[in-house]
């Protein structure tokens, strides 16, 4: 067995899922029809070749591939299980947060948790402009703040403090 390759259909592999090596796409084939009451019919031969191209074509064959490779219809969560996991995500976040500021506030240097990360800013253009611009600006930390330090976050005035921050040049690789 290759590590990185999904045993399904050959693509780029995410990790385990459902106690096999898959990628995301199968993983989430999976988890939507291995529960269901009724089963996929194979239209042509009930031996149908699974790869990343003719993954779509044949549903009941990826089904029964999924299988075949040791994947566990028993290991999908319902949704109370998927609740309680991430009720319990969240506060074991907010229990690192309000450690790591105690620590802080005692004068500790402390670095997050690695569970911590930063959050990327979705920016919504108009559609007129959405055509031009295929990469997002990139705001400095200062015309960042100054651009959202007035707004609620239901805030409709959004894009007129966005445009009268100063914005920094993309990165690009030439200097």
């Amino acid at each position: 067995r290759k590590k990185g390759v999904c045993l399904v259909c050959g693509d780029h592999a995410t990790g385990y899922n459902f106690n096999v090596i898959t990628c995301e796409s199968c993983k989430a084939f999976f988890r939507r029809n291995a529960n269901k009451p009724k089963g996929f019919k194979c239209a042509i031969s009930d031996d149908c070749e699974v790869n990343i191209l003719t993954r779509r074509l044949c549903q009941s064959c990826r089904m029964n591939k999924c299988l075949i490779v040791g994947m566990q219809k028993d290991w999908i969560l319902n949704e109370d299980q998927l609740m309680k996991r991430k009720n319990s995500r969240v506060r074991k976040m907010a229990k690192q947060a309000a450690a790591l500021g105690d620590q802080r506030a005692r004068g500790r240097s402390v670095r997050p948790p690695s569970s911590f990360h930063l959050t990327a800013i979705k920016f919504n253009y108009p559609s007129a402009h959405s055509a031009v611009h295929s990469m997002a600006p990139i705001l400095s930390p200062l015309s960042t703040l100054s651009a959202f330090s007035n707004l609620s976050p239901t805030d409709s005035s959004c894009s007129e403090s966005l445009s009268e921050a100063k914005w920094a040049a993309p990165l690009s690789g030439s200097g």
